[in-house]
């Protein structure tokens, strides 16, 4: 379900709760990440005979949920929905870490990128920047919102006053739009979302404003990284209960 970041929660959360079980993970041979990563344990269910015995539903995607009773049943389970939540891996980092390391083409790409910008002694920052489909969705009033251009600012400045010498990257599927918007910046040329996800991971410190691909490009750097604290809103049936389970709480949100 869903696109990148999305199927990593999936796959993240997968792995966390099997090894909580101590049980076997299953994963999906249609997942689009099998061209970023090199998965263990895919399998195609058809071919191999898996069934589905007892279903466990995610109905609230950023908030943990038990599946307790359905392990209880000793039978194999099927986990479906979006799982986004840090909490269903905690106990299992390292291992996703070593799970989720790019093939060597898109960290050759993202390295050339940083070794054609990069200046000796500066920390590098990149910006996620996602728009387009949540501008939409901040129409529907939901609990979305959209960060303006004060808030890249104070991020920026957040930076700037911890290190000093400090160079801004940014990745957007809205390079346009950053580049008219967001000042001294390098703004990633690549269209392949596996480049710019390991662009993300190879810089010292990230800033997330919308969507999961920032987040997991924020989880794999691991440097300090703020967040537009504002998303969701608060008080929408989109925050409650939520939003403790998507940041880690190390994580910094501004607004």
């Amino acid at each position: 379900m869903g696109r990148t970041g999305n199927q990593m929660f999936e796959i993240a959360s997968l792995l966390g709760i099997a090894l909580i079980y101590d049980i076997i993970p299953i994963i999906p041979s249609n997942t689009l990440l099998k061209r970023f990563f090199n998965l263990p344990n895919i399998a195609d269910r058809k071919k191999y005979g898996i069934q589905n015995k007892v279903v466990h539903r995610c109905s609230r995607p950023a908030k943990i949920c038990s599946i307790s009773k359905e392990f209880a049943s000793g039978k194999k389970i099927s986990l479906f929905g979006y799982f986004q939540s840090w909490k269903y891996f905690e106990t299992a980092s390292s291992l996703i870490r070593n799970i989720f390391k790019f093939k060597q083409r898109h960290v050759y790409n993202a390295n050339t990128f940083l070794s054609n910008v990069s200046l000796n002694g500066f920390e590098r920052v990149c910006f996620h920047v996602r728009r387009g489909d949540f501008i939409k969705k901040a129409r529907l009033d939901k609990g979305y919102a959209i960060p303006d251009v004060a808030f890249f600012e104070k991020a920026r400045q957040f930076y700037l006053n911890k290190f000093h010498r400090v160079q801004f990257i940014v990745v957007s599927n809205e390079k346009e739009w950053c580049m008219k918007n967001i000042f001294n910046v390098h703004v990633s040329n690549f269209s392949d979302p596996a480049d710019d996800l390991a662009l993300l991971s190879l810089c010292d410190h990230v800033v997330v404003t919308l969507g999961t691909f920032g987040w997991w490009g924020a989880w794999l750097s691991g440097g300090i990284t703020v967040y537009f604290d504002f998303f969701p809103q608060n008080g929408s049936m989109l925050a409650l209960g939520t939003k403790e389970d998507y940041y880690p709480p190390s994580w910094i949100g501004i607004r």
